[in-house]
């Protein structure tokens, strides 16, 4: 789940906010980010990152516009709630403070949620991938491809299937040059497989 959001606050003079009613969007922003952030759970395996931030003018002046873009990824549905009801509670907070504060871009995903029978699947994968000498580890991976939408739509969906890497995203990403021949092996057997089943 992934928002924009922008805060519009009142510009004024930072040595006279006592008395030309200013009001900081970027003070407002804060408390926001403070709030989202603490919403993070390792037990729910729910993250939240806020990646870009930006607003204001000068040192001097109170900030009447700051913007932020906040990322959301769960691996349970009703963690959808909380997140919703703590945006609901973040809302009126900034009214009350003379705030605006406006959603300019949302983007949803649902969790892709293992089924019963994409674990079953998996096992079958696992075998496939010990048959041609394989190393296969599942795990889940936090990402909202396009899979999870297929996924939602009840079928069997297996994300992240290439090359493997780690430290994605940062200067640190690798990819282990060794392993892309076997996920090459390993989606041909598995589409050899499919084929072989519906024959």
């Amino acid at each position: 789940m992934f928002f924009s959001l922008n805060f519009k606050g009142i510009a004024g003079h930072c040595g006279f906010v006592f008395q030309n009613g200013s009001r900081s969007a970027i003070s407002e922003m804060a408390k926001w980010i403070v709030k989202l952030d603490s919403l993070q759970s390792r037990e729910k395996d729910t993250t939240v990152n806020i990646g870009v931030v930006s607003g204001g003018t000068t040192v001097n002046t109170v900030a009447e516009n700051a913007y932020m873009e906040v990322d959301f990824r769960i691996s349970l549905k009703e963690e959808m709630e909380r997140i919703e009801n703590t945006l609901e509670e973040l809302f009126a907070q900034a009214e009350e403070n003379g705030i605006g504060v406006e959603i300019s871009e949302r983007r949803y995903r649902a969790p892709l949620v293992p089924t019963e029978e994409a674990l079953k699947y998996i096992e079958r994968v696992e075998k496939i991938a010990k048959e041609n000498g394989i190393d296969y580890h599942y795990r889940l991976r936090g990402g909202v491809s396009d899979g999870n939408n297929i996924a939602e739509c009840g079928a069997i969906c297996l994300d992240a299937m290439g090359p493997a890497g780690d430290d994605d995203h940062s200067d640190r990403e690798y990819l282990l040059l060794d392993s892309i021949e076997p996920s090459m092996r390993l989606s041909m057997a598995l589409i050899k497989d499919l084929a072989a089943e519906k024959n």
